[in-house]
């Protein structure tokens, strides 16, 4: 499609995958309905007035005045209706469609903030569920935003450490859909710099991948692949990590799906040779979609942590649980509830007379909300409360976590 000059799409487009149903829509149930908005193939139109359509052909008049048309078959229906607020079936079939492929509101800060917000601080990505990189089909998108942190027990001591800190960050997303599936890829960095724990000042990378191909039916195939340089701060240490992950993903009706996941992690510390590590898991998650749009997850994880420090060796299983509310003007809400048990067969402790392994239980919960404001502005807020308790009285803590950020999309 070829538009004249000075014509202007908006900076950021969010894409909203989408499968056959969209194309059989109508667009002819938009025709004489006076519209502020169009939405085409790869952008966002404003215009002025009723769209006519005529010899295959949709007749409108742009914001200044100037006549313009284009081929009927470059019009999102179910996305212009829902811009302009049209109600009709189509919408519904909009519906139906973004639940099969599993799109999320604001999916664009959430791939943002989950490199640097509160999500990166305890590697909160492989937990949560996946987000879509947010972007213009089979184009880069560059962002920048910053995030402020206040943490009432940075170091997870049980007499805790208040501080604060501030985290510029920039990056780029890239997605391409096809007909045989979805290629994704990510990069972000991190400025970290707290005003008291010198510690966690850094620069944190992380590089993303993954490959969608469709199977046999309800089945499909998600390949994964992740570099995370200095990024997560897990269990109060820093590492580097590299890891790759198998995902098969499984329709078990319209609006429900399971998916079965498997991957290694490797974990390397500058400060600590000893200490690295191999990290095997595996899991299971399902999800359902209502028809009001919220989505609801449950999920459960085990993996093994095996390093040459006998005290790192560790067994990890995680239950949590998941649910999102679209809210109005591009806005959501997700709050969320994680159970981690750990044990650790090398470190041992006596109690009550007694030589037992180290077991600790891990609760924490979350809440955020992300809105995106016009089309270039998206801002997050979130809140974290985290507990241990363990068999080891030392290592029992509680803690608070508040952070905001603002992303800007060029």
């Amino acid at each position: 499609m070829k538009f004249p000059c000075g014509l202007r799409l908006s900076a950021l487009i969010i894409v909203i995958a989408v499968d056959s149903a969209f194309g059989a829509a109508d667009p002819a149930s938009l025709a004489g309905k006076p519209l502020r908005v169009l939405m085409v193939s790869g952008g966002r139109l404003n215009i002025d007035g009723p769209l006519t359509i005529q010899n295959g052909r949709a007749y409108f008049k742009m914001r200044n005045g100037i006549m313009y048309s284009l081929p009927l078959q470059e019009i999102d229906v179910e996305r212009t209706a829902e811009a302009n607020g049209i109600q009709h079936t189509a919408v519904a079939v909009a519906q139906k469609t973004r639940a099969r492929d599993e799109t999320r509101a604001s999916v664009a800060v959430e791939q943002a903030v989950t490199s640097v917000g509160l999500a990166a601080r305890g590697g909160e990505r492989e937990v949560a569920p996946k987000t879509d990189v947010a972007t213009r089909d089979g184009r880069w998108t560059f962002f920048t935003g910053v995030s402020g942190l206040a943490e009432s027990n940075i170091n997870d001591e049980f007499e805790g450490t208040p501080d604060a800190g501030i985290i510029p960050s920039l990056g780029l997303n890239f997605r391409k859909k096809g007909k045989g599936g979805t290629i994704e890829a990510s990069y972000t960095a991190g400025f970290h710099k707290y005003s008291r724990s010198r510690q966690w000042n850094r620069t944190s990378h992380n590089v993303f991948a993954s490959a969608e191909s469709r199977w046999l039916g309800r089945l499909r195939s998600e390949t994964e692949a992740e570099v995370s340089l200095k990024g997560a701060n897990e269990d109060r240490d820093l590492s580097d990590r590299y890891g790759v992950s198998q995902r098969f993903r499984l329709r078990l009706t319209e609006n429900s799906v399971v998916r079965f996941t498997g991957g290694y992690r490797v974990k390397l510390y500058d400060d600590a040779p000893t200490g690295n590590a191999r990290n095997p898991y595996g899991g299971i998650d399902v999800r359902h979609t209502f028809r009001s749009g919220a989505q609801w997850s449950a999920a459960y994880r085990v993996e093994t942590n095996t390093a040459d420090d006998l005290a790192r060796i560790y067994r990890r299983d995680t239950a949590s649980t998941d649910l999102m509310f679209p809210l109005a003007s591009s806005s959501s809400l997700r709050l969320g509830v994680r159970r981690r048990e750990q044990k650790y067969p090398n470190r041992l402790l006596r109690v009550d007379g007694e030589e037992v392994a180290r077991q600790d239980e891990r609760w924490i919960g979350s809440m955020s909300l992300y809105r995106r404001v016009v089309d270039v502005f998206a801002i997050a807020f979130e809140y974290q409360y985290e507990t241990r308790f363990s068999n080891d009285p030392d290592k029992e803590f509680h803690g608070h976590s508040i952070g905001m950020s603002v992303i800007r999309f060029w």
